[in-house]
């Protein structure tokens, strides 16, 4: 990450954090930049995805929402002031840089460092928009989200934060 322009960096770092697909993170950035009060619920500290179902709600990959903090915030604000830059990251990264650039590798680490810290496969699914095809979690397992992502979730991607910007 050292080889970008800080704001590439942010990008990175925001869909690392995030565990979205790269296009939903980008997508994500650039509501957070132009519909940030109706977007961002600061009281929950989440990302309501819901929000827009033509974006972030399709068939088999639904992300609802994503955990956020004021530090996640931070980053976001911080990202490219475009709505589309994909290539161009990509581009800095792959031809000027000479390295490998697969931005899905950032969910790999996400979900990698989750299950890492015991948070349970079901939640880190639901969490990176994953729909199950077991009967019992699509229409019995309801978990009680607010205490898992308080409890849970909340320290592991404070600790995940303080561990990338080393």
């Amino acid at each position: 990450m050292h080889v970008l322009p800080p704001d590439y960096q942010n990008t990175i770092l925001f869909t690392t954090l995030t565990g979205l697909r790269p296009n939903e993170a980008q997508k994500s950035l650039w509501l957070i930049k132009t519909k940030g009060n109706e977007y961002v619920d600061k009281d929950r500290g989440i990302l309501k995805h819901y929000q827009y179902p033509e974006i972030f709600l399709r068939q088999t990959k639904n992300a609802y929402v994503s955990i956020i903090n004021e530090d996640i915030l931070q980053i976001a604000r911080g990202s490219p002031d475009r709505e589309y830059y994909y290539r161009s990251l990509r581009k800095r990264i792959s031809i000027k840089n000479g390295f490998d650039m697969n931005m899905y590798y950032c969910r790999k680490i996400f979900a990698t460092y989750l299950r890492n810290k015991g948070i349970e496969p079901e939640i880190i699914d639901l969490l990176q928009g994953r729909l199950s095809k077991s009967i019992f979690l699509r229409h019995y397992y309801r978990p009680d989200i607010n205490g898992i992502i308080t409890e849970k979730i909340r320290p592991v991607l404070n600790s995940m934060l303080n561990e990338i910007i080393k």
